[in-house]
């Protein structure tokens, strides 16, 4: 049997270059782990890298890898920049907790898969996996070169505009200058309506006064 649970998400670190840890631990009986109770500290790097080793290995031959959590650096840029070190709050880092389990979960579900030498060393190695440059997250210097190139393009699509312009004034005062006519021919249309209204009442009590008369001519 296999029972993984992915928890205690921590924060390490201060300001750009801080990233989250979680304690990843397993329950166990199968004879190739060395204990039945492995306890061990990994990053999200670490959990893409095993899923990128996965699918190297075992794609090609027809083995569905289950997929990795996607990264988000608005998320992630979010917890560097906080002053907490107890995250176990945040959405974000909760949702990401959650399916770096299910991601562990699923992947020990299958026969070919929970037997791989680099899911068994993610598992219950207690050091600190190699790093793998393709899979580290977002980087301090990367978040200011992403908002560098972010404002390069906007500086690009930008002009300065006159702040004189005959057109636009024109046409401003052409809008003004109808709507002024337009509020004009509401406050005309609605006294028609209240004149009607009036003549319309009026009618009914002439109406019901001719009836009356009438009926006092036939009873004389």
């Amino acid at each position: 049997f296999f029972e993984i649970s992915v928890r205690e998400p921590q924060k390490v670190g201060e300001g750009m270059g801080a990233f989250v840890t979680y304690r990843v631990v397993t329950r166990t009986n199968a004879p190739y782990f060395r204990k039945q109770n492995l306890s061990v500290s990994r990053r999200f790097s670490d959990f893409l890298g095993l899923h990128d080793k996965l699918v190297e290995k075992h794609l090609h031959v027809g083995r569905i890898v289950p997929p990795a959590p996607e990264k988000s650096v608005l998320g992630m840029t979010k917890i560097k920049m906080s002053k907490d070190e107890l995250v176990t709050s945040e959405d974000f880092v909760e949702r990401r907790r959650a399916a770096l389990e299910r991601f562990l979960q699923r992947t020990a579900m299958h026969p070919s898969l929970r037997v791989d030498p680099d899911f068994r060393e993610f598992l219950e190695l207690e050091a600190e996996l190699p790093r793998a440059s393709n899979t580290a997250a977002l980087s301090g210097a990367g978040v200011f070169r992403l908002i560098s190139r972010v404002g390069d393009s906007v500086s690009k699509i930008t002009y300065k505009m006159d702040e004189s312009d005959p057109w636009f004034e024109e046409k401003q005062q052409q809008i003004d200058n109808l709507d002024m006519q337009l509020r004009r021919l509401h406050g005309s249309l609605e006294y028609m309506v209240l004149q009607r209204r009036e003549l319309s009442a009026s009618t009914g009590a002439f109406a019901k006064s001719a009836a009356m008369l009438g009926n006092c001519e036939e009873h004389t």
